[in-house]
């Protein structure tokens, strides 16, 4: 008997979760599927299809096909697929247990040291920073927000596919050259700016800002007082990191207002966009969580007010 086409959906979703590769396209890869599935269980005919499964039962297989040998941050992305390909489309119940199910997976994986890693962090952070806004507020503060925010930090601000402490700005410094018109230019087919391009467009910088939210948030209900002090240590690294590689770059040493007469028309028009950019959204985030750090630090005496910093 052949197929029904909404249980080809159904396998083609449970094909892509299993056999990706790739942690922070699993979400997006969800929420695909989901849609196609969603809209193959309303236009399949009767003939066709005896009885169309409910979204609570096909969610509910899904879920159980991704479980038991899965590490417990790719449960997360799926769940978390699941919440963003749904949305408006699933009952108060089916949403009430994916967030459930979601917010048990991310505290699991956060307190499982021996699981983590560098890739299954960033997965996790992915998860939980695209769908933050989808959360209740019970399922918010029903995270590990102590184990969650250095995850968050590290992401973030450390990792090579956050903004990497502002290392980037080195390599570009390698690659801005002078011209024979006397002029610094700063190529688009350079290693760095393609590699700044990449990095740019990745989850972690594009949604820079979401991340920065979460974080504030992690930092206004986290309980454990030496996860905030070395909070403000990270971000006081981070802060000095990206002022001293800035410093040792080229560009630097041109006023903006004195860009036309030291820059390459190339560099002010399209390479140098994408830095101010970039440099711009790091500030920023930074700027929004100490927000948060100042904000704790004078509405009540949890840390300490002398920290050695």
């Amino acid at each position: 008997m052949p197929a029904m086409p909404i249980e080809k959906s159904l396998k083609a979703l449970l094909r892509a979760l299993q056999s990706a590769s790739d942690e922070q396209d699993i979400s997006r890869t969800a929420s695909y599927h989901l849609l196609r599935l969603h809209d193959t269980s309303h236009t399949s005919k009767p003939a066709e299809t005896p009885r169309s499964l409910a979204p609570e039962e096909w969610t509910a297989a899904v879920i159980k096909g991704t479980a038991g040998a899965s590490p417990q941050s790719r449960q997360a992305l799926v769940l978390s697929g699941l919440l963003q390909g749904l949305q408006s489309r699933c009952c108060s119940g089916l949403s009430t247990r994916l967030q459930h199910d979601l917010v048990i997976s991310v505290n699991l994986s956060v307190r499982n040291e021996s699981s983590r890693s560098v890739v299954t962090d960033r997965a996790l952070v992915i998860a939980v920073s695209q769908v933050f806004d989808l959360l209740g507020v019970s399922m918010r503060h029903a995270l590990d927000h102590d184990l969650l925010l250095p995850t968050l930090t590290e992401a973030a601000f450390f990792s090579g596919s956050g903004i990497h402490q502002g290392y980037f700005l080195g390599t570009i410094d390698a690659d801005v050259l002078e011209t024979l018109g006397k002029k610094f230019d700063w190529s688009a087919t350079s290693h760095s700016y393609l590699q700044l391009q990449s990095t740019a467009s990745g989850p972690l910088v594009a949604d820079l800002g979401q991340l920065s939210r979460l974080a504030a948030f992690s930092v206004e209900h986290a309980t454990d007082s030496i996860t905030l002090l070395r909070l403000l240590q990270d971000l006081f690294e981070v802060s000095r990191s990206l002022c001293v590689q800035w410093r040792q770059n080229k560009l630097s040493e041109v006023d903006p207002s004195e860009e036309d007469l030291f820059l390459s028309d190339n560099t002010i028009q399209r390479t140098l966009p994408l830095l101010w950019r970039v440099l711009r959204s790091s500030m920023f985030s930074v700027v929004v969580v100490l927000t948060a750090y100042t904000g704790r630090l004078l509405s009540d005496n949890f840390i300490p007010k002398e920290n050695g910093l």
